[in-house]
């Protein structure tokens, strides 16, 4: 992986408050580096992963006084600014990783958000991909965004004979014309 030609990170107190802190900074950073077309996206995906984070490492009720809490936990928010998109890690003290929407163990997929195809078969800019990995004092979840539009493959023509790639059978809607 290339270097990042853009990053900025905040440290937050693993609360409740740190997700829509977290949502903050992400909303701004990617305001400052004119990446408007994913900003909506990225604020949701650090959303989910901040949130996780804190239901794993942080207090989750409501509690006045910073003494009361029975221990302070902190998670890192980093966002990565590359040539074509950016990714967003959130740092914790979590010992497992987490299963993440759409995934299971290492099985990183790609996940559409809000993004749909246009004619031409391109979806628009903001095609997500998760991801975590352990580190020696816990573990990062991630998120990446794709700034470039991503081209799909065109659905197939009526009639036409495939296999689904996942079970190996025929399609027979697509054989069928229906």
């Amino acid at each position: 992986m290339t270097p990042p030609r853009l990053h900025d990170g905040i440290r937050l107190v693993s609360t409740r408050s740190a997700v829509s802190c977290a949502r903050l900074f992400v909303e701004h950073t990617l305001d400052k580096w004119g990446t408007y077309t994913i900003i909506r996206e990225a604020v949701r995906q650090v959303h989910d992963l901040v949130t996780m984070a804190v239901a794993a490492t942080g207090i989750t009720e409501d509690r006045s006084a910073w003494a009361e809490l029975p221990r302070i936990e902190f998670i890192t928010v980093r966002v990565l600014g590359f040539e074509t998109g950016i990714r967003i890690e959130v740092w914790d003290s979590a010992p497992n990783l987490p299963v993440l929407a759409e995934t299971a163990g290492s099985d990183i997929r790609h996940t559409r958000g809000d993004s749909s195809a246009d004619e031409d078969g391109r979806a628009e800019q903001g095609a997500v991909r998760r991801g975590a990995y352990p580190t020696p004092r816990g573990r990062v979840v991630w998120a990446e965004l794709s700034l470039v539009p991503q081209r799909r493959a065109p659905p197939p023509s009526p009639g036409e004979f495939h296999r689904d790639p996942d079970s190996g059978h025929e399609n027979v809607e697509a054989r069928c014309g229906g």
